[in-house]
This record gives C-alpha cells, sequence and structure tokens, in this order.
C-alpha cells in the first residue's frame, strides 16, 4: 500500500475482490490521501465494515475530482452507509 502515495497521477484504482478488511483500508487510504487525480475507486467484494466505511469517509473529503466510488458487496451495513452519505453530498460528480 505504500507504493500508493508515490503515484500522484493515478486516476483509476481498481482493487476488486482482494479480501480488504479495515487494516488495509487504513493503510489504502493514507497513502491515498494525498492523492488529487482520483477520478474512480472500486473497491467491490471486499471485507470493508462500517468501520472501514469510516475510513473512506475521511480520505473522501478531498477528492472533489472523484466521480466513480465502487462499494458494493462489502459489509459496511446502514451505519457505515450514513456516514459515507454525509461527505458525498459535498461530491457533486457521484
Amino acid at each position: 500500500m505504500e507504493a500508493l502515495s508515490n503515484l500522484k497521477d493515478l486516476r483509476k484504482l481498481c482493487m476488486n475482490n482482494c479480501y480488504l478488511d479495515t487494516d488495509l483500508i487504513e493503510s489504502m487510504m493514507e497513502a491515498l490521501q494525498d492523492n488529487e487525480s482520483l477520478t474512480e475507486i472500486s473497491l467491490y467484494t471486499n471485507d470493508i465494515n462500517a468501520q472501514g466505511a469510516q475510513l473512506i469517509k475521511q480520505m473522501l473529503y478531498n477528492k472533489v475530482g472523484l466521480t466513480i466510488l465502487g462499494l458494493s458487496n462489502n459489509m459496511i451495513g446502514q451505519g457505515g452507509a450514513k456516514e459515507l452519505a454525509g461527505c458525498l453530498e459535498g461530491l457533486t460528480r457521484i
């Protein structure tokens, strides 16, 4: 995950079905924090729970160019969905 922080021009990140859990999501979100180029993040079919959704939410606040956020087939639940909904309101392109 550390290598992601060096990819400043990364536009699309697809890590579907990679068994990403909260610890890996935390590492990934820290690595992507300064990336301003991301337009698409695809994390389908992983082990992301409500706590992982909270971490994703924190990273999303500075991702104004993001147009696609794929999180289906995870274990985010209603609580995690509510966490994400608040920050997505400011991202008009999603």
